[in-house]
């Protein structure tokens, strides 16, 4: 949601009003007064030296920019917490894998640091795991919220109607009905009428790849002709 926030224009907010306006959108663990008073100076501290580091290269005072202030700062304070959290996300990977990106925590029937699996390290991923999971539901998804409902006429411009999800995270050997992220067709924005994704609707086209063949197929009946 960065990409609809004008940094620069966090220096011009009030930080007693941008307080009252994290405490009315999320339940974010930081905040008031003080709080973003001290990102409003580590920003000045950017905005000064020239150098904004991963705020750069942005048309920062373009008239597209559509928040106030205050919800500029409140949004640049909390990718500011994101960037801290997503080190600690790439440690979850490390716990088991040893190394982000890339981790080689999956191989063939299993993982391969299984004399590593202590409950200690297993306890040390949950609780990550829990830090992003209310990090992802108290703040950034209360923020992507409050961001776009300035941004509404842009819910017009470009995108597709359709939308396709398979689901992911089955918490039994009952699918989909298990799925932790459920799985759905949505056909021109009708979010009142999700059907379910069915796999024998799928077809592979080859017609623009290096293969020989034009007619579509269903991937277990695919032909791959060079």
């Amino acid at each position: 949601a960065l990409d609809w926030v004008d940094v620069v224009n966090a220096l011009k907010a009030d930080p007693k009003k941008t307080a009252a306006l994290s405490d009315s959108v999320s339940n974010a663990p930081w905040g008031g007064v003080a709080y973003y008073k001290q990102v409003q100076q580590r920003l000045q501290t950017f905005v000064d030296s020239g150098q904004l580091g991963p705020f750069a290269n942005a048309y920062w005072g373009h008239p597209a920019y559509k928040l106030p202030p205050e919800a500029n700062l409140m949004a640049a304070a909390h990718y500011i917490e994101a960037l801290r959290l997503q080190a600690k996300t790439a440690r979850m990977h490390a716990i088991f894998g040893a190394k982000n990106p890339h981790l080689q925590a999956l191989a063939v029937g299993g993982v391969t640091c299984v004399k590593d699996l202590t409950p200690d390290r297993i306890a040390e991923f949950h609780y990550v795991w829990k830090e992003t999971q209310d990090f992802i539901e108290k703040v950034y998804i209360p923020d992507v919220l409050a961001v776009a409902s300035f941004y509404k006429d842009w819910g017009a411009i470009g995108g597709t109607s359709n939308f396709l999800a398979w689901g992911e995270f089955p918490q039994s050997d009952k699918e989909p009905e298990s799925l932790m992220m459920p799985r759905g067709v949505i056909m021109k924005r009708n979010l009142a009428g999700v059907q379910m994704a069915r796999q024998q609707m799928v077809t592979e086209h080859v017609a623009r790849s290096w293969y020989t063949g034009k007619r579509d197929r269903h991937p277990f009946q695919g032909e791959t002709d060079p």
